[in-house]
């Protein structure tokens, strides 16, 4: 097919809604190029947004309660001797787990579609397996930057900046992978004895064989991402190469840029927040005004990872009472507005905030560091506070806002009422920094002008599939 064609993709996103989101906007700019775009999974009513042709198929590996040590209801000794019994019994239970899912149903239904390539997430394991020997090409897409291990780029839960300190350096960041890859092996085993033997990756590999793949041959286990990444497959990374550690990424490897969804508030999958309340809109015309004499501060830590986040945002109240800005807070589930106590007059709690209409006039951000709401802040110029969770890779992107001179990291447990309310104060008072938000917003906003992510995908196309060369995506120059 000549690069430029109109061709027909599928795209297969995974299950979390902030990578849906994305999914979503990959679509539409693959659409802008004139490609037909199926949207395939198990849910997220994708059929609602306009121009999006879907499938709705569910391909999920479902393993029962009783496979778990801990909700064996047995005494000690007794859960003992059972879970002997269930671990002697895991091939069978692992093969009927596998048999439950119809593999040869979701071959069938890619041969009728019938797609020039296949873009699936790639945490979305039980789509990639059984599509691996098809004659179809495939990409995988990923919203986490560097995956593999390199001297370069510390591992994606840790804190570290490359360049800063002992632990910045080479060695140290070396130590640090051998450190995190003796601990996933050490996992593995865990998850072995907790699950009687139908732990994840048994049972992927099980289902790998039934699929007739060779495991050993696609897929790399010694890199960040639980459980593995695919060896032989091209990658097209839903990150700006501004924003990355390592200079030399795989060169199956191409960075796409963000698929920052300016209307994400229209998508049938996320909740509706209603009418922006009357207080909010008189408050936000108040600070768009041109003689405005105060500053507007959001503060959000998402909704995706649960938890008690009462008594961190009362210290962040605590730091805003009285000073110089007002204060926009979206508990997104964390915390009900009445277990915050009164509020002062300067700071406003919501249970879901509109962040995209509160972001285009914020003057500064107080985050967890999502990589959807990073995007989000650097497309609307605003420098960030970032407070991340001890989860996932909301560390390795607080050390790229860092590093990158897009904000300042703050602690969650050391931090105190003062510490916050400084962090607050030289964000907004950092011309540097905002100035660097600025330059940074107008690299992501190439992506998007340039439709990287088709030029990478028409390349594919072109190629049928073949990694030799892909790593092109966009490298414009920090200007």
């Amino acid at each position: 097919m000549a690069i430029g064609a109109r061709a027909h993709i599928v795209v297969i996103p995974d299950s979390i809604v902030s990578k849906r989101i994305s999914a979503v906007e990959m679509a539409r700019r693959l659409r802008r190029a004139g490609h037909r775009v199926t949207l395939l999974g198990p849910g997220g009513d994708y059929d609602k947004i306009d121009g999006s042709d879907y499938v709705r198929f569910d391909l999920k590996l479902k393993r029962p309660d009783a496979c778990i040590v801990g909700k064996l209801p047995l005494p000690a000794l007794g859960k003992l001797r059972s879970w002997k019994a269930t671990y002697a019994d895991r091939h069978h239970r692992r093969n009927a787990i596998v048999k439950a899912v119809d593999i040869e149903a979701y071959r069938e239904l890619l041969k009728e579609l019938s797609p020039d390539l296949l873009l699936i997430d790639i945490e979305a394991h039980s789509y990639i397996i059984p599509a691996i020997n098809l004659q179809i090409p495939i990409a995988l897409f990923s919203v986490f930057y560097n995956l593999f291990k390199s001297s370069e780029a510390p591992p994606l839960h840790t804190s570290v900046i490359p360049g800063r300190g002992w632990r910045g350096r080479r060695l140290a960041i070396s130590w640090f992978w051998l450190r995190f890859i003796i601990w996933k092996w050490l996992r593995y085993q865990a998850e072995s004895f907790r699950y009687c033997g139908v732990d994840q990756l048994s049972l992927l590999k099980d289902y790998a064989r039934q699929s007739g793949v060779r495991w050993q041959d696609q897929l790399d286990r010694y890199q960040w991402l639980i459980p593995f990444v695919y060896r032989r497959l091209p990658m097209l990374v839903l990150n700006p190469v501004e924003m990355e550690f390592t200079s030399n990424p795989p060169a199956s490897t191409a960075y796409v840029g963000p698929m920052i969804c300016t209307n994400r508030n229209q998508l049938p999958f996320l909740p509706d927040q209603g009418p922006i309340p009357l207080e909010l809109k008189s408050l936000l015309e108040t600070h768009r005004r041109a003689t405005r004499t105060r500053r507007l501060v959001y503060c959000g830590f998402g909704s995706f990872f649960g938890g008690d986040d009462t008594e961190f945002l009362k210290k962040v109240i605590a730091a805003s009472a009285g000073r110089k800005w007002d204060m926009v807070i979206g508990l997104g589930a964390r915390a009900k507005p009445e277990t915050l106590g009164p509020l002062p007059a300067n700071v406003t709690c919501l249970c879901f905030a509109p962040q995209m209409e509160l972001l285009s006039t914020a003057d500064a951000a107080v985050i967890h560091g999502g990589m959807t709401t990073v995007y989000e802040c650097i497309h609307h110029s605003v420098p960030m506070v970032v407070y991340p969770f001890t989860t996932n890779d909301q560390h390795g992107t607080a050390a790229r806002v860092a590093k990158f001179g897009l904000g300042i990291v703050g602690s969650r447990s050391d931090d105190n009422i003062t510490a916050i309310r400084n962090r607050i104060e030289r964000i907004l008072d950092d011309e540097t920094i905002q100035k660097q938000v600025v330059r940074m917003g107008r690299n992501l906003a190439r992506y998007d002008q340039e439709n990287t992510v088709a030029e990478v995908v028409n390349q594919l196309i072109s190629q049928k599939g073949e990694v030799t060369g892909i790593n092109c995506g966009h490298n414009p120059s920090v200007s």
